[in-house]
């Protein structure tokens, strides 16, 4: 898959492309699938499947994105906000039109100690996805 094929998800039929990669640590945010594997949530830091969010995701348009937030938050002002909030909203609007990219090779960046980690050991991110498309 390249950045093409991605555009072309993005003009087809998807309004948004969540990566993920396999994992059940609760530091990760998950999509939650049903009995035959279609995406129906996603949960903010609690295991519900092994398909754990890397915090990159792409939409539609700003346009798509700004409307799914003001949705998402326009009662809850004062509540933390969280993405798997504003994922949850997309898949709920219609769930056939949420893609999961799975990433074969992740390398998480989200703590200073995940950071340090991968730099002493010299990993660096090689973003390889499995080519489901």
């Amino acid at each position: 898959i390249n950045k093409y094929n991605l555009k072309q998800k993005l003009k087809g039929s998807y309004n948004s492309i969540a990566f993920t990669f396999k994992s059940t640590n609760p530091a990760y945010s998950y999509l939650l699938k049903d009995k035959t594997g279609l995406i129906i949530d996603a949960v903010e830091k609690r295991v519900v499947s092994n398909s754990a969010l890397t915090g990159a995701y792409l939409f539609k348009s700003i346009d798509f994105y700004n409307s799914v937030y003001k949705k998402t938050f326009l009662l809850k002002s004062n509540d933390e906000k969280y993405m798997s909030n504003i994922l949850s909203k997309v898949i709920k609007l219609d769930p056939s039109n949420f893609l999961e990219c799975d990433l074969i090779d992740n390398i998480s960046l989200g703590t200073p100690r995940e950071f340090k980690d991968a730099t002493k050991f010299d990993k660096t991110p090689k973003w390889f996805l499995d080519g489901r498309f």
